[in-house]
């Protein structure tokens, strides 16, 4: 046998007796897996901050996290004044947000106990 066909056959013997497990695996890619950053609220852009504060008022709430990544920006929003943790949002008050929609470039809304969180189409730069 030619040594590239040893040493190729050593390899496939060597991954049989050590294989990888899918954690492995995907510790050795955890940067290409992960969606998006935490960007400190002294990071955030101006034009970024306008919408969360936009935002906090359409909602009734608090800001608590800003995301970054691939995929758009992530606001993470607490709300005020939550009884018992109920997520109840009235229904002129989702007129208000619908009205928003286009103008803070919102591309979903997700409610759930005390905390909303809303995807927005990134409209600036991170280094993350």
């Amino acid at each position: 046998m030619e040594n590239k066909t040893l040493i190729d056959l050593a390899d496939l013997l060597n991954e049989i007796r050590n294989p990888q497990t899918e954690t492995e695996l995907a510790e050795e890619h955890r940067e290409e897996l992960e969606e998006g950053s935490e960007i400190h609220k002294s990071d955030i852009a101006p034009s970024d901050m306008s919408r969360i504060k936009t935002l906090e008022k359409l909602f009734s709430a608090t800001f608590e996290q800003f995301n970054e990544g691939g995929h758009g920006s992530i606001v993470d929003l607490n709300f005020k004044n939550m009884w018992g943790g109920g997520n109840r949002i009235m229904a002129d008050e989702w007129l208000s947000i619908s009205k928003q929609i286009k103008k803070l470039k919102i591309r979903w809304i997700q409610v759930y106990n005390a905390r909303v969180s809303v995807g927005l189409v990134s409209i600036n730069e991170y280094d993350y």
